[in-house]
């Protein structure tokens, strides 16, 4: 019996401090874009805001303004580039995507989405957009 508790503690142990350093790995990073990236183009805004974006920016923007904001159409996406930055464990990732735009076809449009490392999983932080005539714009 002690040595059935011994052994699953040493393997959450280990388990525990894999997941610690999970930010160090890269492909880990690339699961997590990807399942973004699905539930984009399946629609399900309401995944993407609950289980991917970073607090900080959920603390900004309510779960009703973004969905209702959230008028993309991904048709198809790969994701390219992964730049990880230990320093502040955090990455820059290169997507490029497939969407229709009033009847026009885009492919291949890149985009650089930046994900940080919080609470022991990866979270993207996207990036504030700005109006086309908010002032201070240039």
């Amino acid at each position: 019996m002690r040595r059935g508790v011994a052994l699953l503690c040493l393997l959450l142990f280990f388990f525990g401090c894999a997941h610690l350093q999970g930010w160090k790995d890269p492909e880990l990073l690339r699961k997590r874009v990807r399942a973004c990236w699905e539930a984009k183009a399946k629609g399900q805004w309401d995944r993407v805001y609950d289980r991917f974006l970073c607090k900080a920016y959920k603390d900004r923007i309510s779960r009703v303004a973004f969905i209702s904001s959230a008028n993309l159409k991904v048709s198809g996406f790969e994701v390219g580039e992964i730049e990880l930055r230990p320093e502040g464990r955090e990455a820059e990732v290169e997507v490029s995507f497939d969407t229709s735009v009033m009847g026009f076809d885009f492919k291949g449009i890149k985009v650089k989405e930046r994900w940080l490392w919080q609470g022991g999983d990866w979270c993207l932080m996207p990036q504030e957009v700005r109006g086309l005539f908010e002032k201070g714009r240039r």
